[in-house]
């Protein structure tokens, strides 16, 4: 401040009696007295007052503060505010407002100090209480808001409601729970469960105070008792895969146990192999294996053992395999296609779906692999597409769709009927039989596959291709027809030299005799529906056409002619009969099956011998010398129209038969073959025999003997259809002597297999394995009863050859084993002790030693669902 003496000074002072009394002395002292009261007044210490707009209430307090100090007397160059809840706040000028808001409840002593600077500063306090009282109930304290606790232990908690400023509401109510498996609460203490873990809301305390509601919540971890049970938790490996093994180990309660030491060793090295630590590495072949691993468990001084199996699945998927493989059917027939994926060992993957395609023109298929053929004869692609994740794999077969055939006799180079098959068109020509068969009738089964006929001693069968030459009967059967269900074969007999009709299981067993004269009854032919069977009788005479019934009875008579009737044959609508007359010259005749409307077909001026419908009932083939003097086959509109030549030579041919249209195979997924699978190690023959001779049993009939084994504790048996066809008494020798009563409960005489059943339990039985994972030169073993040995046999000897028989859709094994009457019905198997086929034949003959047949386990479990 610049103050001159000649300078006027205004001098403004507030109303107060104060001062006009300083002003009295000023004016009194003059000029100097002046400059006394300006020194007094800017070097005094500064003065601080305060006031509030309210001085207590609840949380959250909000307050206004005025600085009520003289302007005059102040003399302050600031001004500090300590609020009493470590809160402060600074001005410089008295005139600015100060607010605060206050949480914690309680009296809190707010301070406002003037402060003027200077050496040293000089200050000026000021105090005010502002009492806080809590808010509303906001929350709900406990402690300790985390305890670790022994199972049993004693926890006290303490607890206080609060508001949302942590302030204590010590009128608030309070209302205690913990957590079931924590424990249980004995006023303020829980008292530790007997499970272990972490329990975050172990304890839970409530309050409700003035409308409003609070929880607060303590977490609780209970520790488990000491190591007292070891166990290794069901785990699966992907095969050639590596994992971590897992242990659990608890206390009494069953608590999980984490302060251990385990050590792990391998127990089967089938299933892979394991480190110390624990790290898995599966082996190649899918399954679950028994005592796969054991652990050894250590806490302290205590150490506990568990051995556990484990299950190797199948890895990532690889490859796709379908079945059937190269596929043949009739054009219009149905074939059902399964597939099957696999991984890289050979594991058949399981769940996956597939989609189908098929090569354009050969027909159609499903999306569920069900394919129709068309009318265009050829082979056809068909590829299964499988996607698992991000990989996808397909593959593909073929499948031959045949044109309609004839099979016939001819003479061929040799002057020796054999048997041949063609197309409908004469093309596509093939030799079936080669060393001579009798003249007479052939019959085709109804699937197309195989055809049966008469040679020098009985009747055999050959599939469409030839192959699998297989006798029926070594009675003096000729003219043999199968049944529409394939399940019968009508054919004449001489056996008591007496020519009847006869009937047999396709099989040949269960021979019946038809008729019974002294007349001449031959050339059986069936109704569509099996229930009728037509032939050829002179009883009356001459040779006319009959009916029965399929059993023999209401046998009654059709035509009525002075000339022979023979070779009748039903239309495949049942409504028309058509056979060979020689009423007007030999020739072709159609009459209702009642035997009403007898008329003529071909001509007369040349002779036609042998009729036979085609599969639609739309064409007739017969052989004939219409152009030549040696028999040649010709087809016909049914009407006798359109007659057209198929074949052309200088030798006889004769008897056509129109084939069925060749129909599709059972397949399912057991079916199917995946090559190069993996194996597990072989085991030596002696454990092979003692795992599974229990399990072979002796089959004695009042037929003969030979052997089965058990695919059930509950007493099923399997065996080859042969061992008990025909059979009225079956007894069954367990190995340990105890005999059995059995009854059979089902065959199929096609495959040569038969289910028989016994009254027991808790047999020992054998499992089947698979011919993916059987390799030629791999060593099997026969048991057996042969030769009516009471003891079980064993042999053992190599896997010579694995071949589809496409008539009977069977998957041949051969082997070098040696096989003897007896072992038919026996198992063959791997060096695991798994059924890989049943022996069912051996091939003898003139320079041909150990050769044994079996169907394999592929071929069974195809079946096996209808035999149980």
């Amino acid at each position: 401040m610049n103050l001159s003496l000649s300078s006027p000074i205004l001098l403004v002072f507030p109303r107060h009696p104060l001062n006009f009394r300083i002003l009295r002395g000023i004016a009194a002292l003059g000029l100097l007295g002046l400059f006394a009261v300006v020194l007094f007044a800017t070097g005094c210490t500064p003065s601080a007052n305060l006031k509030a707009d309210i001085t207590s209430g609840a949380a959250p307090l909000t307050v206004t503060f005025s600085n009520t100090t003289s302007a005059f007397f102040s003399k302050a160059d600031e001004f500090h505010w300590n609020f009493g809840d470590g809160g402060t706040a600074t001005s410089t000028t008295k005139d600015e407002p100060v607010t605060h808001e206050f949480t914690k409840a309680g009296d809190n002593t707010v301070t406002l100090t003037a402060i003027k600077q200077g050496n040293p500063p000089k200050t000026t306090s000021k105090t005010l209480v502002i009492t806080v009282e809590h808010g509303a109930l906001g929350g709900v304290k406990i402690t300790p808001e985390q305890a670790g606790m022994a199972i049993g232990q004693s926890q006290e908690f303490t607890a206080v409601a609060v508001d949302a400023y942590d302030n204590p509401i010590p009128e608030a109510p309070l209302n205690w729970t913990a957590a079931p498996d924590a424990g249980a609460l004995s006023g303020t203490s829980l008292i530790a469960g007997t499970k272990a873990g972490i329990f975050d809301r172990g304890i839970v305390v409530t309050s409700s105070f003035e409308a409003n509601t609070a929880e607060g919540t303590a977490s609780v971890t209970v520790s488990p008792d000491p190591l007292d049970a070891v166990v290794i938790p069901e785990t699966e490996v992907a095969a050639g895969e590596t994992r971590q093994l897992e242990v659990a180990a608890t206390d009494q309660y069953g608590n999980r146990v984490t302060e251990m030491t385990p050590a792990w060793t391998g127990t089967n090295e089938d299933a892979g192999s394991v480190t110390p630590d624990g790290m898995f590495t599966a082996d190649k072949v899918a399954g679950t294996y028994a005592n796969t691993v054991k652990v050894r468990v250590t806490q302290g001084d205590k150490t506990l053992e568990a051995e556990a199996p484990l299950t190797v699945v199948p890895d990532d998927l690889e490859q796709v395999v379908i079945g059937p493989d190269k596929a043949e059917i009739g054009m219009g027939m149905t074939q059902q296609f399964v597939a099957v994926g696999a991984d890289r060992y050979g594991n058949r993957i399981t769940g996956l779906e597939f989609t189908w395609n098929l090569e354009s023109g050969g027909g159609v298929i499903t999306p569920g692999g069900l394919f129709t053929a068309g009318d265009n004869a050829g082979t056809y692609t068909i590829q299964a597409q499988a996607t698992q994740g991000d990989i996808t794999k397909a593959g593909s077969t073929g499948v031959n769709v045949l044109p309609d055939r004839i099979a016939f006799l001819s003479e061929g180079k040799t002057d020796e009927l054999d048997i041949y098959i063609m197309g409908v068109d004469g093309t596509d020509l093939k030799r079936l039989t080669t060393s001579g068969i009798d003249l007479g009738n052939i019959s085709v089964s109804p699937d197309g596959r195989r055809i049966v006929f008469r040679d020098d001693n009985g009747l055999f069968t050959i599939n469409d291709d030839g192959t699998r030459k297989v006798s029926l009967t070594d009675l003096r059967a000729y003219e043999p027809a199968w049944s529409p269900n394939g399940s019968k074969i009508a054919f004449q007999s001489w056996e008591n030299d007496l020519p009847e009709i006869y009937m047999m299981d396709a099989d040949g067993s269960n021979l019946v005799r038809l008729t019974d004269n002294s007349a001449y009854d031959d050339y059986p032919a069936w109704s569509p529906d099996g229930s009728k069977i037509v032939f050829v009788s002179d009883r009356d005479g001459n040779n006319e056409i009959y009916v029965m019934n399929a059993d023999g009875s209401n046998q009654r008579r059709l035509t009525n002619s002075p000339e022979s009737d023979t070779f009748p044959v039903w239309s495949p609508d049942g409504t028309k009969i058509l056979f060979q007359s020689d009423r007007s010259g030999r020739g072709i005749y159609v009459m209702n099956s009642d035997g009403t409307s007898v008329s003529k077909l071909t001509a007369n001026s040349y002779s036609t011998n042998h009729p036979s419908w085609s599969s639609d009932g739309s064409k007739i083939a017969f052989h004939g010398f219409r152009d030549s003097d040696e028999a040649e086959i010709y087809i016909m509109n049914r009407d006798g129209s359109n007659i057209i030549r198929l074949t052309n030579n200088t030798t006889n041919d004769y008897s056509p038969y129109w084939m069925p249209r060749k129909a599709g195979v059972e397949v399912n997924e057991d079916s199917i073959i995946i090559p190069d699978a993996s194996r597990l190690k072989d085991l030596t023959a002696q454990e092979v025999t003692s795992r599974a001779r229990a399990a072979v049993v002796r089959i004695k009939t009042d037929l003969g003997s030979g052997s089965g084994f058990l695919i059930s504790p509950d007493g099923l048996i399997l065996t080859a259809n042969h061992v008990i066809s025909g059979s009225k008494e079956i007894t069954v020798y367990l190995s340990n002597g105890t005999s059995y009563q059995a009854t059979v409960k089902s065959r199929d005489m096609v495959r040569d297999l038969a289910t028989i059943e016994i009254k027991a339990a808790n047999l020992p039985y054998l499992e089947f394995g698979d011919l993916s994972r059987v390799a030629l030169g791999q060593t099997v073993i026969v048991l057996g009863y042969p030769l009516g040995n009471e003891s079980v046999s064993v042999t053992s000897g190599l896997v010579s050859t694995i071949d589809y028989d496409g008539g009977r859709n069977i998957t041949w094994v051969q082997t070098d084993s040696a096989v003897n009457p007896g072992n038919s019905g026996g198992p063959l198997l791997n060096l695991r002790g798994q059924v890989i086929g049943i022996i069912t034949s051996k091939m003898v003959g003139s320079g041909v030693e150990g050769i044994g047949f079996a169907i394999s386990a592929n071929t069974v479990n195809t079946y096996l669902p209808q035999l149980k």
